[in-house]
């Protein structure tokens, strides 16, 4: 899916408001980050994915064409416009790559919230945050957008169980964030889901509403989670 930069800035400044009010954002206005630095899933990834599959498997799980190379979508996604807008493009380029081509992005495709991803590999979004640097630029920005394969994981639970599922991935999201805050991140942008129910892969399934109950609730409780964390 490809977005436009406008679009992409007028998303940035609502998220950084909604953040602001919760005591997350504080980027002085007008100031641009000196770093962008991503932990999350395939809505991010910009080629660690294929850069690991490669070295695991020896194919290309999404070549190009139809995928534009290194993303999971037709054309570049929302880090690569996010960190562009900031004329901090390179920072949107894959931590896997070889230094010193490597970027500040260590989304994967596949990555739950927590330690794993596709396989149990340790390519998860904690497992993303303990790669990073052990002193953080402070006047850097430190996007943390996840959850969705959380749920797709959760749908054929029971009620009880899904719940406690998302309480778990809102969990590991705080757990990532004050992680990095411990090493000298101060400015964070985390997004909420868009509706998984509404993906073309789960649109018109008995699935979809599932999905949708547990992206609001997903939602719901990252806000809370976020405003309750301490050190943010």
């Amino acid at each position: 899916m490809q977005v436009s930069p406008n679009k992409v800035r007028r998303l940035f400044a609502a998220a950084v408001i909604g953040l602001a009010a919760l005591g997350t954002a504080r980027v002085a206005h007008g100031q641009v980050p000196t770093s962008v630095m991503f932990f999350g899933d395939s809505f991010l990834d910009t080629g660690n994915g294929d850069i690991i599959t490669q070295a695991l498997l020896g194919v290309d799980l999404t070549p190009s064409p139809p995928y534009y190379p290194g993303r999971i979508s037709n054309g570049l996604n929302w880090a690569d416009y996010l960190a562009a807008s900031f004329g901090r493009a390179g920072d949107a380029l894959p931590s896997q790559l070889p230094a010193p081509f490597s970027g500040r992005n260590y989304a994967v495709g596949t990555a739950t919230t927590g330690l794993t991803g596709a396989s149990g590999l340790p390519i998860g979004m904690l497992s993303q945050g303990a790669q990073s640097p052990l002193v953080l630029d402070p006047t850097g920005l430190y996007v943390i957008f996840g959850g969705a394969n959380d749920l797709r994981a959760a749908v054929g639970l029971d009620p009880a169980s899904r719940a406690t599922a998302i309480q778990t991935a809102v969990q590991n999201i705080r757990t990532l964030a004050t992680g990095l805050y411990s090493h000298g991140a101060r400015n964070f942008l985390i997004p909420s889901l868009p509706d998984i129910g509404r993906a073309p892969a789960a649109l018109g399934t008995a699935d979809a509403p599932i999905l949708t109950a547990s992206t609001a609730q997903f939602n719901f409780l990252l806000g809370q989670g976020i405003a309750g964390a301490s050190g943010l």
